[in-house]
Formats: structure tokens, sequence, C-alpha cells
């Protein structure tokens, strides 16, 4: 019997694939647990158009993940901090203090994309990559400066 897979089924396939199974397994175990449904036109011509709609929503995702990418790429960031008596900074510039900034310049950034391995201590010019999913990254600048 055929069937389509609504999720993965150990052993017999992952979700959204046509298999052939024996129909008492079709019938006992996988379409009464929701694992599967039975082939018919109806049900593949559905499957076809969840499928289709998936891969518009993800081209769509990815375009507006590159066009973000386009806006961060070259982009400048200043912060002015105070300095400690040893000339380091008290409070870091981390992965939240960029994201913020990104924010309030209407760029939405979550801190999680923000690659930094440890927040930014002195002063000086850094290179922050955005890690902003499906492969696509970006590189900005960070400005460290001391307040007067």
């Amino acid at each position: 019997m055929k069937v389509i897979l609504l999720r993965d089924a150990p052993r017999v396939g992952r979700a959204g694939q046509v298999a052939d199974v024996a129909e008492g397994h079709a019938r006992n175990f996988l379409i009464p647990r929701g694992y599967a449904k039975p082939a018919s036109d109806e049900n593949l011509r559905e499957v076809a158009q969840a499928r289709a709609a998936a891969e518009r929503r993800q081209e769509k995702q990815i375009g507006s993940l590159e066009k973000l990418a386009r806006q961060l790429n070259g982009l400048t960031l200043r912060f002015e901090e105070k300095p400690s008596p040893s000339g380091k900074l008290y409070a870091g510039v981390g992965a939240q203090r960029i994201a913020e900034e990104l924010a309030s310049r209407g760029l939405a950034v979550r801190k999680q994309e923000v690659v930094l391995p440890q927040p930014i201590k002195e002063p000086g010019e850094y290179r922050v990559v955005i890690a902003l999913g499906r492969g696509i990254k970006a590189e900005l600048r960070c400005q460290v400066s001391l307040k007067p």
C-alpha cells in the first residue's frame, strides 16, 4: 500500500515522501498514529501544494536575509565607553549591546546572531560577523573609544 508520510517514520522514510509499505503496517500502525495517510490523488496534490508553498516561504526568507546582509555589510557602529583606571572598559561591548544598537537603526538582528568570541574590553576598531542563518553572513565594524 502506498502512503504519504506526514512525519519521519523509523525504517520507512522521511516526512513528505511516498512510501510503499505492507497494508497491515499502514492500517494498524502508520495511519492511526498519524505517521502517514493514504496516497490518493487528492492527498498527493495537497502535499505537492504544501511543498511548493514551503519553498516559496523559504525563498522569501532567504531574500529578506540577503537584503539585511547588504544593509549590514560595511556598516560602522561607534561606541563611547567609560574607562577604568587601567585604560580598559568598565563594561565591555558585547553581542547584546551590538544588537540593541542595530535595532535602534531599524535593523532586526538578535544577539544570538552576533558572532563575538568575547566582549570587547579595549578601545579600538573590531570586525564583527553577523550570522543571519541559512549560510548568510554579514560583516560590520565596531569602533570603541573612551569617553573623555
